[in-house]
Formats: C-alpha cells, sequence, structure tokens
C-alpha cells in the first residue's frame, strides 16, 4: 500500500463523514499506526493535498495553522 492509501485507510477507519477536527498531525499518526515506516514530509503532504483534490478532505481554514480539514466521503 502506498502512502496515500494508508492514509485514506487511516481516515476512513477513524472519522466520520462531516467531522471538522482533523489534523495533517491525526492523519499522519493514523497512517503510522497502520504502517510505521511513512515518516513526516514532502509525500505525506502530496498525500494529503491529493485526498482534498479528490474530494476526501475539505480544507477548512487554509490560511490558519493548524489546518483543519473536514471529511466529506
Amino acid at each position: 500500500m502506498n502512502t496515500q492509501d494508508t492514509i485514506l485507510q487511516g481516515l476512513l477507519n477513524n472519522t466520520t463523514v462531516g467531522q471538522t477536527d482533523i489534523t495533517k498531525h491525526m492523519l499522519l499518526l493514523w497512517a503510522q499506526a497502520l504502517e510505521p515506516s511513512i515518516k513526516d514530509g514532502l509525500e505525506v503532504g502530496l498525500a494529503i493535498s491529493q485526498l482534498v483534490y479528490d474530494g476526501y478532505l475539505v480544507k477548512l481554514n487554509p490560511n490558519q495553522k493548524p489546518i483543519y480539514f473536514e471529511r466529506v466521503q
């Protein structure tokens, strides 16, 4: 399983549609629980961006830190 698939699996296992308190750190922790070799970095950021593009997540406050996401699928 690649990084994006692992992050998606962690998202689907740990959240419900409409949940709005999801952060990058939470996504990383859930993915690492499934695949301990995943490290924070460019690959994780790109995978999360792809999940936003694919419609699984929506950025709620892109100009603030931490960025919160809403699960929409």
